[in-house]
């Protein structure tokens, strides 16, 4: 997993905030000028507001000089818990004291339950280091702000802002777990349209010729003859008709379509079930095409072993459709490049079998999972059992799916 480095932050303006105990101690000093009316206590109020007083100038003098570096991942997935490392380096000459980091403003969504992030002491040009453990709930590309550093010397009475910095950002992937794919996974007997359907056991992997070396390439399949006379790596490259290429498909049927500010439990349902799909493929299966809704993520492009986190990455960030959405004309461009389509549908049972019948005559094999909070275990015939599946949300969302 890519680390982000630490960055360093950059001043902001200093604003002042009261300490509890400041808050406390500010009430006292009005108390003691109403009493001052009645009994003499004017001596009082004027060690208080002395106090007051020193505590803020003592505190602006001294302010600390500090920069802040932030260590993280650049993904993460939902549920699970990321280490984030907070630097603070004491930049100044002079001793530091009573520093504080904030964690108030964190990203709907992601929880910290740890104690309070507090730096007694940092001496001169040296740095502590924080190790925080937050776990996002919700997926998506979120904005984690940096914490802003306080110092309540001398007295805990005022807080200074002495560091900010600017913001990082996190990508969050959908939840997703190994699932066992029986029924889905055994390859029909019958052949498929489509460039990915030779499934003939006899065909053997024939050679296809070269093409430039790509991140997550194996270095044994570097042509060492071809790269020494075009001065560039270039690998070899095979048609293996072995496999199966499939199409991903999430489809959203549902009237009216949920607002999008609002949890959509159906919709984050099936991101999760498509993201454990495409993990728990075999060697065997291949997914070259992703559709979410209208918009077609055509993985062709990137390298094998390279697709899992492309597909995971696209869920992540995908929104449900404002509208209803059309029926076939998102997929059928992918049709001739593929031998399987595997469709979570949201919605009524009747709008897949337009879709159903259209793939079916193109030779394409076609499987639905239908996602529901109240699934109906008996809308379909015994015939279409072995493709179709009801799968309850809540299932899903406790992970507890675990055969398909």
């Amino acid at each position: 997993m890519k680390i982000k480095p630490a960055q360093s932050i950059k001043r902001l303006k200093t604003a002042v905030h009261l300490t509890p105990s400041g808050r406390a101690m500010v009430m006292s000093t009005g108390f003691v000028l109403l009493a001052a009316a009645i009994i003499p206590a004017l001596g009082v109020f004027a060690c208080l507001l002395t106090t007051l007083a020193c505590a803020f100038v003592f505190g602006l003098i001294f302010k600390p000089r500090v920069n802040i570096g932030t260590t993280l991942p650049d993904q993460i997935s939902a549920g699970s818990e990321v280490t984030v490392l907070y630097r603070v380096e004491n930049t100044s000459a002079s001793h530091s004291f009573c520093l504080s980091l904030s964690l108030t403003d964190l990203p709907a969504g992601w929880l910290y339950a740890g104690p309070a992030l507090i730096i007694p002491h940092l001496k001169p040009m040296s740095t502590e280091i924080l190790q925080v453990t937050l776990r996002p709930t919700r997926r998506g590309l979120f904005t984690l702000p940096c914490p802003a550093c306080y110092s309540s010397f001398p007295f805990h009475l005022f807080s200074f802002n002495v560091a900010s910095g600017p913001d990082a950002k996190i990508t969050v992937l959908p939840a997703y777990d190994y699932i066992q794919l029986d029924a889905m996974s055994r390859i029909s007997s019958y052949q498929y349209a489509g460039s990915g359907a030779s499934l003939d056991p006899s065909h053997l992997p024939e050679y296809a010729g070269n093409r430039p070396f790509l991140p997550g390439d194996s270095l044994r399949h570097i042509d060492s003859r071809a790269w020494a006379r075009l001065a560039e790596p270039v690998v070899k490259e095979y048609h293996n008709d072995m496999r199966r290429h499939c199409a991903l498909w999430i489809k959203d049927h549902r009237t009216p379509v949920p607002a999008t500010s609002d949890l959509d439990r159906d919709f984050e349902a099936a991101i999760s079930l498509c993201a454990s799909i495409a993990y728990s493929f075999g060697h065997n299966t291949i997914v070259d095409t992703l559709v979410i809704g209208q918009t077609q993520h055509d993985l062709r492009s990137f390298n094998v072993e390279m697709r899992l986190g492309c597909i995971l990455t696209s869920l992540a960030q995908s929104m449900p459709a404002p509208k209803p959405q059309d029926r076939l004309p998102v997929m059928a461009p992918c049709l001739p490049l593929v031998s399987s389509v595997y469709a979570l549908y949201l919605g009524p049972h009747d709008a897949m079998e337009p879709d159903r019948n259209a793939l079916e005559h193109a030779g394409v094999e076609f499987h639905t999972l239908h996602v529901s909070q109240t699934p109906d275990l008996e809308a379909w015939t015994a015939s279409d059992s072995e493709r179709h599946w009801e799968i309850d949300t809540n299932a899903i969302l406790e992970n507890q799916i675990s055969l398909l």
